[in-house]
């Protein structure tokens, strides 16, 4: 009998592999060999995370079916390390009829470059002028609405944040060129820390310099007498208020800012302090923390200060200068910036600084 010639094996379909990497992600920076134990923990479940959204872009084509591509170990961990998400940011900014310093407050960080972002402005039915033109504004998402004082406003713009980073800038207060490039670099090589602390310059109405102001990370005595923190310098991770629940008490209408640190203290939240100005704050003499609500509400809380605390007062006062001096406050160098001002709304001054000092001498 003739033998039958073989039949041949039907090929197997070509499987074609359509993604579109670019489109998804963005190059960062390669993260340091030197990273501790802990940090490279926290990275494997970063580069899981940043694969399983890799493969969610690939389309397969060819095959019915579930297919998994293979892709060689080294080349996933190089895109898992390679790309990423951008990081969001999330700028809040809480108005009542602060028309003019609003406008200058906006062009701040609608000038800011390589970052992703939404300033989300919360007016309490101002007025002033504000609803003529900010509902108006396409730099900006406006929310007029009557709230329960500036906390309750930047708790509500929080809620509404999009943002993987997340901060609030008054009226009275600016983003300095570059500053949120350089805290997204910074939260990128920090990925554990949740709070960035960075610093802040003080200027006149005018724009005039006043002085520097570095922020520290809170020590728990010295925090009732020297208060280190300005709050347009402070970023925070989206988990801080999202998760850990960590937001203004409105019952503060002055100084929720201190009672808001006392709570991240409280909770443990990481901190860490970024050595670069971001901000520029303008002492107008008119500050809502100048009024008498305000002063009523320091005495307030200096009522609540441990007893022990009161008694060791000037010690504390000490360290806390010791601490900064340690620190290099003091040990300044000729500077510039550029912010924008009253008499220029529409275009960046630039100020230059040959003698700068980190000390606020009408706020001693």
């Amino acid at each position: 009998m003739a033998s039958q010639p073989a039949v041949p094996k039907p090929s197997r379909p070509a499987i074609h592999i359509h993604f579109n990497v670019q489109s998804q992600f963005k190059v960062q920076p390669a993260t340091t060999r030197k990273a501790s134990r802990k940090t490279h923990a926290f990275r494997k479940a970063e580069r899981a995370e940043y694969m399983s959204e890799f493969f969610s872009t690939l389309r397969l084509t060819g095959v019915s079916g579930k297919v998994k591509p293979f892709i060689p170990r080294g080349f996933a961990n190089g895109l898992a390390l390679c790309y990423k998400r951008a990081m969001k940011f999330s700028i809040v900014t809480p108005s009542f009829r602060n028309s003019q310093w609003l406008k200058l407050c906006i062009a701040s960080v609608a000038d800011q470059q390589h970052v992703e972002l939404e300033h989300i402005v919360q007016d309490s039915c101002s007025d002033d002028g504000i609803q003529d033109w900010l509902p108006h504004d396409r730099r900006v998402k406006a929310f007029i609405e009557k709230d329960g004082g500036m906390y309750d406003a930047v708790n509500r713009g929080y809620r509404r944040a999009t943002g993987d980073i997340l901060a609030y800038l008054n009226c009275d207060e600016q983003y300095l060129p570059g500053a949120l490039k350089t805290i997204h670099d910074f939260f990128e090589a920090h990925p554990q820390t949740e709070v960035a602390l960075a610093g802040t310059i003080v200027t006149d109405g005018e724009g005039k310099y006043i002085c520097h102001r570095h922020l520290m990370v809170p020590h728990p005595q010295h925090v009732w007498f020297r208060f280190p923190v300005l709050t347009s310098s402070v970023f925070i991770r989206r988990r801080v208020v999202h998760e850990r629940g960590i937001f203004f008490d409105p019952r503060w209408c002055d100084l929720g800012d201190f009672h808001w640190v006392l709570a991240l203290m409280k909770n443990e939240v990481p901190m860490k302090v970024l050595d670069y100005f971001t901000s520029v704050f303008a002492d107008t003499g008119e500050n809502m923390n100048l009024k008498p609500n305000a002063i009523r509400e320091k005495n307030e809380t200096l009522a609540m200060t441990p007893a022990w605390v009161r008694i060791l007062k000037p010690i504390w006062i000490l360290h806390h200068r010791l601490r900064r001096l340690a620190a290099g406050h003091f040990l300044l160098k000729p500077t510039s910036y550029s912010i924008y001002t009253l008499a220029s709304p529409e275009q960046r001054v630039r100020f230059d600084v040959s003698k700068p000092t980190a000390v606020w001498w009408n706020r001693l």
